[in-house]
């Protein structure tokens, strides 16, 4: 009913947004060209797009939702016995926002190990609406740290004590924090952060993405290997975000502007 509903928003929202489509569909069709002049087809975006977000608060306030997943952590219960700590990748996509809650759920059925789970986010300007979010996402062993200086440091002492990380790379990082690379063919500017920490502790990394299904959600997970300059591994990244988008390119939040210069920066 939910979906549906956003479904709905999303149709109204195609007809009264012109800016946001603007974005929305220049995005879109770069990744995808086969949608181009398709209306068909973007408007069916757009009504996956409501679909993704009205079901957020069933997703942040009923447990339910965990017994809906289908798909392992088995590759990330392997990986946390090493104890170097865990970095997952994902994107702004599907129902990402269910993956730490089932990532837990998980692990305190099937891993003996004591573990907790902290995400790196991009915090609202509004100071309402930032705590209000980190009262929803916040909760027994799973935390959210800003993506500033002070983020960083409590992301590396989780390292150090062998948890669980997150971070969403599809987001455009300050000047002097990234490189440019290229998500799906365009020049977009993309952050080392996951290089870094990748290199200097060596911790394993994990793909991974909540994909909506008819009757739930499919959680899809895998190990992946960057390259030896923050160059070739941001562009690595990308191409993995790539894949993840390409398995259902509905599923991608196609509003962001992921192609912007941040201010000061040069290519």
């Amino acid at each position: 009913m939910m979906r549906n509903f956003g479904k709905l928003c999303g149709y109204i929202f195609y007809y009264v947004s012109p800016g946001f489509k603007r974005k929305f569909i220049e995005n879109y069709t770069q990744a995808n060209p086969d949608v181009i002049g398709n209306k068909r087809k973007i408007r069916h975006a757009y009504q996956q797009m409501g679909s993704l977000i009205a079901e957020l608060p069933y997703i942040w306030l009923n447990n339910n939702a965990l017994y809906k997943v289908s798909g392992d952590i088995e590759v990330i219960n392997e990986l946390l016995y090493q104890q170097k700590g865990l970095i997952l990748v994902g994107l702004h996509g599907g129902a990402f926002e269910l993956i730490p809650k089932y990532i837990m759920h998980k692990i305190i059925s099937d891993n003996p190990l004591e573990t907790s789970f902290t995400s790196m986010y991009k915090k609202p300007s509004i100071n309402v609406i930032d705590s209000l979010l980190l009262k929803i996402r916040q909760e027994q062993n799973i935390n959210i740290v800003p993506a500033n200086d002070g983020g960083i440091r409590k992301l590396i002492k989780c390292l150090k004590l062998g948890q669980i990380t997150a971070i969403l790379p599809d987001q455009v990082p300050q000047w002097n924090t990234g490189v440019w690379v290229h998500f799906f063919d365009k020049l977009a500017y993309t952050g080392i952060l996951l290089h870094k920490l990748h290199k200097f502790y060596d911790t394993p990394l994990i793909l991974c993405h909540m994909l909506q299904t008819q009757n739930g959600w499919r959680f899809i997970s895998k190990q992946i290997y960057i390259g030896s300059t923050e160059q070739e591994s941001a562009q690595i990244l990308n191409n993995h975000l790539e894949e993840l988008i390409k398995l259902d390119y509905e599923q991608y939040l196609w509003g962001y502007n992921r192609y912007k210069t941040p201010k000061g920066a040069s290519y």
